[in-house]
């Protein structure tokens, strides 16, 4: 339950939050369909690697996060020159790093016991 809902916020906001921000970057202010695709698959790598321990606000921010730093990195390849016709640097590499930093930062101290022995989150 918990995990599965985690994982659904942080897609559905990569998504919204990652195809605004390219929407309002494009000259005709259009959505492209793969910043949609990107921004969704960033959002949800972004919250898979924590999603056991991450609150739905958390999860929330992590995905928009994700789903901005994916459009950014898709928009960079474009300018370097880098064929990338997929967009599998954008979400997982980008989606990954971001992934990994995000437990360690945003996860919710309750849902952490037994697992370490350490305070959770910033």
């Amino acid at each position: 339950g918990h995990v599965a809902f985690v994982t659904i916020i942080g897609g559905s906001f990569g998504c919204c939050v990652g195809t605004a921000v390219g929407c309002i970057w494009t000259k005709k202010k259009i959505l492209r369909p793969n910043d949609i695709a990107t921004s969704l698959l960033a959002g949800l790598v972004s919250v898979t690697g924590g999603a056991h321990v991450l609150s739905g606000g958390g999860a929330a921010f992590s995905g928009s996060v994700g789903g901005v730093l994916a459009i950014t990195f898709a928009r960079l390849l474009v300018r370097l020159g880098i064929d990338d016709p997929v967009g599998v640097l954008p979400v997982h590499l980008i989606g990954g790093i971001w992934g990994t930093l995000v437990p360690g930062l945003f996860s919710k101290p309750m849902l952490c016991a037994g697992i370490v022995d350490i305070r959770a989150g910033l």
